[in-house]
């Protein structure tokens, strides 16, 4: 298997040298799956490949990996601020330039990189870069005094044409002592001697054993390392087993909890209706006496003896006390039973709401472990108990965004219309990447603004989402162990983990998010990388009525998935769509004032026009963004579907009519 494995690097070698990048490339590829002793090479050798076929954004993130297995591989360094040059990330290309420099081996092959950079930023007029590029570039290698004579003295002229006067002196002068630095070699040259030759010799081979020495240290480094990795994972491994086990004693605790609950409910709904009845009983003997005291009332009418009518009164009168004190004796008995009857009645609710707290710690617990269809199951039965529960809604549709498939990111040839509650899935969380290119979508509801998103997503241009949404911030940050008021750790996962591999991060803020966490955002995404692009719609009317219809029906996305709790508002409601109207024009004037007070210009783009031609303004949005065309994947337009029924749309526009009469009043 190992001389295999060397038959195919040197393969690969061979390919490189003969300008075979894409062949080279599966067959580095397959070899770093193997992962092998030279990650780092290998890592180093597929940047190349990707190199020869101009693929800069792939090549750069391959000799990241090379630096990161490998800091001390200078020629990485130089491959990956050359690829940076050719992305323009020219701040990128000098670090990893000044990162080569530790090593004096490789000054000489960093010098003609920054030769090149200087050419490069003399194309596009950056000339004090420049300048500094090609003295660097000296610095390193004084073999080039005679190159950059040249060069400077084309410089002069230009500079002189374009009446650069600082500049063509500044080139003069450099001019010169380059010409005194020649002279001076060529008498110091004259005088070199055998013995001289021999000791360049002599360094050239100590260099190399140094080489050779820094590189068994690495491969020695390497090597704990691994152990060291071996180890962790075990641990890692034993600490999940028991947290695995606990999880099991937790659920089956609760399941105990839940069964003894049953018991004693069952019990107290027996002592209740044993209650009842002898409350029935009490009640019965109640009457029986009043009938009894009737009875003997008409006796004693109906008496024709006087005597014996007084004797009887009396004794009938010692009778009703009697049956008076018996009476509130009874009445006692029953306030008594009416006070225990309201005690079991509010241990009952308070053992109902401990159960439907168990229910939700256990859907919640589900939609951590990813079991969709049992979190989809638990939930739907919440919002069947309380039709009213504030984030059912929105965690059932979760669980099932998930069981729809969209699970993933798109693939490269396939338009994904992905749900925007799919988009807080853990599956659409990139590896670590750092963005170049941040950008905010400010919009209202209803106004299209998430066909902007899905268009932007299935272009490769980041990941954009409500993400100060409360609903999608609670989910996001309950699965990473974050608090849901830990705004900074939530925006640093953010910018990390979901930007596209072309370093483009982005995210959609409705006027009210933004109004909500105001200082959080005016301190972290107002600097000078963040672009703004402003989406407004023309028709507020239909705009108001869709925002109206969903505050109805509960449904805010294109697959009519419940994600809110429908509220008790009539279709007719004139009054409440006027609010909704007010709502969007503070919105939309809210924005305006945003963008005027920060001295922000953004990219207005009206809906109306939007989706008239989607590829036209996607194209916009790529310039505006300063995007480069081959880093993104423009997109077909996505068609509008008529999920509605015409005896609906006939509804709706009759809607529309009076709340146009509404507002002529």
């Amino acid at each position: 298997m190992t001389h295999s494995i060397q038959e195919q690097e040197a393969l690969a070698t061979s390919l490189l040298e003969n300008k075979q990048g894409a062949k080279a490339t599966k067959i580095l590829q397959a070899l770093i799956a193997l992962k092998p002793a030279n990650m780092d090479w290998l890592y180093y050798q597929l940047g190349l490949a990707y190199r020869i076929d101009k693929k800069w954004a792939k090549a750069a993130n391959a000799f990241m990996q090379t630096l990161k297995l490998n800091p001390q591989l200078a020629i990485a360094a130089i491959a990956f601020g050359d690829v940076s040059v050719e992305m323009k990330a020219y701040i990128e290309a000098e670090k990893a330039y000044l990162h080569a420099l530790q090593f004096k081996s490789v000054h000489t092959e960093l010098a003609q990189s920054y030769l090149r950079l200087g050419t490069i930023l003399i194309k596009n007029k950056q000339y004090e870069f420049a300048l500094q590029a090609y003295k660097n570039a000296l610095d390193l290698d004084k073999n080039l005094c005679t190159q950059l004579v040249e060069i400077y003295a084309t410089l002069h002229k230009t500079f002189n044409q374009e009446n650069k006067v600082e500049l063509a002196q500044k080139v003069l002068e450099r001019t010169k002592v380059i010409e005194e630095e020649i002279q001076s070699t060529s008498s110091t040259v004259e005088k070199v001697n055998d013995n001289e030759l021999l000791l360049s010799q002599l360094y050239q081979v100590q260099e190399e054993l140094e080489v050779y020495f820094l590189r068994n240290q690495e491969l020695q480094k390497e090597n704990l390392e691994k152990q060291q990795q071996l180890e962790q994972l075990t641990q890692t491994n034993t600490d999940q087993q028991q947290q695995i086990t606990q999880l099991e004693t937790i659920n089956s605790d609760k399941q105990q909890q839940i069964v003894q609950l049953e018991k004693i409910y069952a019990d107290k709904q027996q002592k209740i209706e044993q209650l009842e009845k002898a409350h029935a009983d009490q009640q019965q003997k109640i009457e029986q006496l009043e009938k009894t005291y009737a009875d003997k009332q008409q006796q004693i009418k109906q008496s024709e003896k006087v005597s014996e009518n007084k004797q009887r009164l009396e004794q009938l009168e010692k009778e009703g006390v009697y049956k008076q004190q018996k009476i509130a004796q009874l009445e006692k008995n029953y306030t008594d039973q009416q006070q225990q009857l309201h005690l079991l009645e509010k241990v009952n609710t308070d053992q109902s709401q401990a159960i439907q707290r168990l229910e939700e710690d256990l859907a919640d617990f589900s939609l951590s472990e990813s079991r969709w269809h049992e979190a989809a199951t638990l939930w739907n039965k919440i919002i069947f108990d309380n039709p009213q529960h504030p984030k059912a809604y929105y965690k059932r549709a979760y669980a099932q965004a998930a069981l729809n498939n969209q699970t993933s990111i798109h693939s490269d040839d396939n338009y994904h219309k992905v749900t925007e509650m799919a988009l807080s899935l853990p599956s659409f969380d990139t590896e670590t990447m750092q963005p170049q290119v941040k950008y905010v979508v400010c919009s209202t509801g209803r106004s299209g603004s998430f066909l902007l998103c899905r268009q932007l997503f299935n272009s490769q241009l980041g990941i954009p989402q409500e993400y100060f949404n409360p609903n999608h911030q609670e989910l996001i940050s309950s699965r990473l162990g974050i608090p849901s008021a830990n705004n900074h750790d939530y925006l640093a996962f953010l910018l990390s983990h979901r930007t596209t591999a072309n370093h483009v991060w982005g995210m959609k803020l409705h006027w009210h998010q933004y109004q909500n966490k105001q200082l959080f955002i005016d301190n972290h995404l107002l600097d000078s990388d963040v672009k703004y692009i402003f989406l407004y719609r023309d028709d507020l009317v239909a705009q108001a009525i869709s925002y109206h219809l969903s505050f109805v029906t509960g449904c805010w996305g294109f697959d009519e998935t419940q994600t809110s709790v429908p509220h008790k508002v009539d279709f007719y409601d004139l009054a409440h769509i006027e609010k909704c109207y007010q709502r969007l024009i503070e919105g939309n004037e809210g924005w305006k004032t945003f963008f005027k007070q920060k001295n922000i210009e953004p990219l207005r783009i009206k809906y109306e026009d939007f989706i008239q031609n989607q590829p036209h303004h996607m194209r916009k949005i790529v310039d505006f963004l300063g995007v480069d065309q081959s880093n993104y994947t423009p997109c077909v337009a996505e068609p509008k579907e008529q999920t509605n029924s015409a005896y609906f749309n006939l509804k709706r526009q009759s809607l529309i009519d009076q709340f146009m009469l509404r507002l002529k009043k």
